[in-house]
């Protein structure tokens, strides 16, 4: 049977951040250049917190034999984070 760390926490957090993006579809004059990131909203339960990033996923789950599984995971660079407001900390995640 696989054995598998438990998830670091099983926090649900509201996450707000900085993204690039990405040029329209054609030519941008110069001087009509908006020079701002675009804010970003995302939530998901917290799944590591290491080297600069912050990764949240909004799907996870724990199978029978204790293998944890995430999908459609963010990960956030830490100094783009602008605000994390915690909806659900510690309470069981990802198992009925």
């Amino acid at each position: 049977m696989p054995t598998s760390k438990p998830f670091p926490t099983r926090t649900i957090e509201i996450v707000t951040w900085l993204d690039s993006y990405g040029a329209g579809p054609g030519w941008t004059d110069i001087n009509d250049l908006e020079a701002t990131p675009t804010r970003v909203t995302s939530v998901g339960v917290v799944v590591a917190e290491r080297n600069g990033v912050l990764v949240i996923a909004p799907h996870v789950t724990e199978g029978p034999d204790g293998a944890k599984h995430i999908c459609g995971e963010m990960h956030i660079p830490r100094n783009a984070v602008v605000s994390r407001v915690v909806v659900n900390r510690g309470k069981e995640v990802g198992r009925e």
